[in-house]
């Protein structure tokens, strides 16, 4: 893991897809829609490994190292951008806070 901590706090923030957040694939991109609120938005690859990730219940610092691995991208940049869209989708109700383990890593600890 880099030194540089971009996240504050002990990295445990935690997000998921809100419950009525539905996922399609479209022209090579996913879209999130919330069917109560109408809210959308298209993510590209980078964007799609991240709320997947996030679905597997890593934290958003665990995201970010993840998608560092995976991409050639600095990691400052790459973390401002996690954040800023993080911010995006839960002003959109696309993903909420997630405070609970996922079973898989509850096993693992």
């Amino acid at each position: 893991m880099s030194s540089d901590r971009a996240f504050s706090g002990d990295g445990s923030l935690r997000a998921a897809l809100a419950p009525d957040v539905h996922v399609r694939a479209f022209e090579g991109e996913m879209i999130l829609l919330h069917a109560k609120s109408g809210a959308y938005y298209a993510l590209n690859e980078v964007g799609q490994d991240l709320v997947q990730d996030l679905e597997g219940g890593y934290t958003l610092e665990e995201c970010a190292q993840r998608l560092h691995d995976r991409y050639e991208v600095d990691w400052l940049t790459l973390c401002s951008d996690i954040l800023e869209l993080s911010r995006e989708l839960l002003s959109r109700t696309l993903i909420v806070p997630r405070t609970d383990r996922p079973a898989a890593l509850e096993a693992s600890s």
